[in-house]
Order: structure tokens, then sequence, then C-alpha cells
């Protein structure tokens, strides 16, 4: 295999604060490739440090020709060719750029690499970073709003997390056993409580993304 960016332990301080803290990295020639992390994760000091225009403490790096390196860029790396050859990774053959946007690194990344905290988390395509994390989430929307509370209750006692909320009223929690759906079934039953949706899926890359940084963002 052909890598177009390589690097390894790369460690970059300022001041007191470590933006690199050892990271290994491998880009395959002719691959679109997202770096994607919470704000103050690294990637940034990361493409200044390939690009040769900030220098590492320790480490080492080599990167091919052609390579575009984008940093948070507004327009999607994978959108329709323009007047920019930036536009058009296939014009530009690899293509390493940086994101806060779990959704953009999927739709526009061959393969995801999240940092956080100046480290390498994980990485891969979306769906092995799935699997990585493990299990399902469930999802329940209560048919009364007034239940939310007494569902809320139900699903902290049967998995030990409280699910979170969102705006419109869906709770959702991490789910390891597949048991846990008809073990909530049987629960709400007996409260007396109905539920619109309920079921179990995969985690979105935005899940992924917080349950490996800790971060919502």
């Amino acid at each position: 295999m052909r890598y177009a960016i390589e690097a390894g332990g790369l460690v970059k301080r300022f001041g007191d604060a470590v933006a690199l803290d050892g990271v290994d990295l491998r880009v395959t020639a002719g691959q679109v490739t997202a770096v994607l992390g919470p704000a103050g994760a690294g990637k940034t000091t990361l493409l200044a440090v390939l690009a040769a225009s900030v220098r590492p403490d320790a480490g080492w790096t080599k990167t091919a020709t052609p390579v575009l390196l984008l940093d948070e860029p507004a327009a999607d790396p994978a959108a329709d060719p323009a007047d920019d050859p930036a536009d058009d990774p296939a014009r530009a053959g690899t293509v390493l750029f940086t994101t806060r946007d779990p959704a953009q690194a999927e739709r526009c990344a061959d393969r995801i690499v999240v940092l956080d905290r100046g480290r390498v988390l994980a990485e891969g395509r979306p769906g092995e970073l799935r699997r990585r994390v493990g299990g399902q989430i469930l999802h329940v929307h209560p048919s009364v709003p007034a239940d939310t509370d007494a569902i809320t209750r139900i699903l902290t006692e049967l998995t030990g997390a409280v699910p979170a909320r969102d705006a419109g009223g869906l709770l959702t929690v991490p789910a390891t056993d597949p048991m846990l759906l008809s073990a909530l079934v049987r629960r709400l039953d007996a409260a007396g409580v109905t539920a619109d949706e309920l079921g179990l899926r995969r985690p979105t890359l935005d899940e992924v993304l917080a349950a490996l940084t800790g971060s919502p963002e």
C-alpha cells in the first residue's frame, strides 16, 4: 500500500499547552481523509505540521505530492468541481481535511481519523467507527409528554445511564444488551406508559464522536 502522508510520534507544545501528543498518521494515496474532532483537538496544528509551516517538537512527517490539505473547509471537499482545484479531490489527488462536523466527514471522506486533545482516538470508515464504539442506541418517544420523567427513570434503571432528550422529546440511551428492548416493553406496560416510537438503531457518527471524546460537539 502506498501512502501519500505519513507521520509518527508527532508532539507539539505551545507553552504549557500540548497541541499534539504522539500522533501517528497514514493516509493512502488518492484517498480523501477527514480529521474529525471538537474545537481544540489539535486539528489545525496537525495540518500546519504536515504542511511544514509549524515545526514539531518531536516526531517526523513525510508528505508526497500532490496532496491537498484543507483546514475546516466551508465547502465540502467532495463538492462538484469549480474554478478552484481544491473543490475537486479527484484533480487534487490525496486530500486531508479537518472538520468538527461528523456529517461532513461521513459525506466526503473515505476514511475518518478522530482526534481529541492532541491524540488519535480512533480511525476507519464510518461503519467501522460505529462498530468500534459498539452497541446500539435505544430510542423512545413518549405518547404523552407528561410520561417523559417516568420513561426516563425506567431507562436509567435498565441501562445505568441517564438518557439524552432532544427538542422533540425523543429519549435516547446507549444499549449494549440485545434483550433491553423487550425488558423496556415489559416495564412500560407494567407502568401503563405508552410510546409512539420505540426501537434500536446503530449510533450516528455524531454519537460516536461524543462517545469517544466526551464532547457534545
